[in-house]
């Protein structure tokens, strides 16, 4: 399961409910997300996402290549296994640019 947060966020923030007694991240509180998919990875893909000042000149398209890449070479030997990808915001943007990728390099997907 890979997830891929929005713009001006982080890895934390959308997957985490905010409460000040004890906030909880439904994708690594072990009660959660973990608890219902024992055998899965469960990984979060993080990219610059500022909008506002000093913000990068980026495209979304850039940030799907490297989630590409970043994929590419982290599966490794565990290539027969499926992916999830989990999008919040225009997250999920960067995976359809991942999931509309035909180069070679993305045969992983299909």
């Amino acid at each position: 399961i890979i997830a891929v947060h929005g713009l001006g966020s982080n890895v934390d923030w959308p997957w985490t409910l905010k409460d000040d007694e004890k906030p909880v991240n439904w994708l690594r509180d072990l009660d959660m997300l973990p608890a219902k998919v024992l055998k899965s990875r469960i990984i979060v893909y993080n990219y610059e996402s500022r909008w506002h000042a000093d913000a990068p000149k980026t495209r979304l398209q850039l940030c799907g290549e490297e989630l590409i890449h970043s994929v590419h070479s982290f599966r490794g030997s565990t290539s027969n296994r499926p992916i999830v990808f989990v999008g919040h915001s225009p997250g999920g943007n960067v995976i359809v640019h991942v999931s509309s990728c035909d180069c070679p390099r993305c045969a992983f997907i299909r």
